[in-house]
């Protein structure tokens, strides 16, 4: 391996222990404010619950309230940035508002007209 490749790595797994260990200490504190919250009758903060061995993944779960639709589990990612965009390409001149109307079981997006 690498000198580069080595320290690269060094670094990700010093990361993700740092990440880790931070993560502990804030559950402890987590379950010590619900505790003297449960006295207090307040409602308790919900902890983030880690996916797997990979802590920086989110996992997310949607839910429908048709019983036809099944429940849907999936990873978070982060988006990157994107650039604005200049004032002479922006949206402005348009005057209709549209409505966007879903066909589910072609995922299929339409937009429509409203009025």
């Amino acid at each position: 391996m690498r000198l580069r490749q080595l320290k690269r790595l060094q670094a990700n797994i010093g990361a993700k222990n740092l990440f880790v260990s931070n993560f502990t200490k804030i559950q402890e504190k987590i379950n010590i404010l619900n505790d003297d919250w449960k006295k207090l009758r307040v409602q308790p903060i919900q902890s983030m619950k880690l996916v797997g061995g990979n802590p920086f993944l989110k996992q997310c779960t949607v839910e429908s309230i048709f019983p036809t639709l099944s429940t849907q589990t999936l990873f978070m990612r982060t988006l990157n940035t994107v650039a604005l965009v200049p004032i002479m390409y922006s949206w402005s001149p348009l005057q209709q508002n549209f409505m966007a109307l879903l066909v589910s079981g072609q995922g299929t997006a339409t937009c429509l007209p409203q009025g």
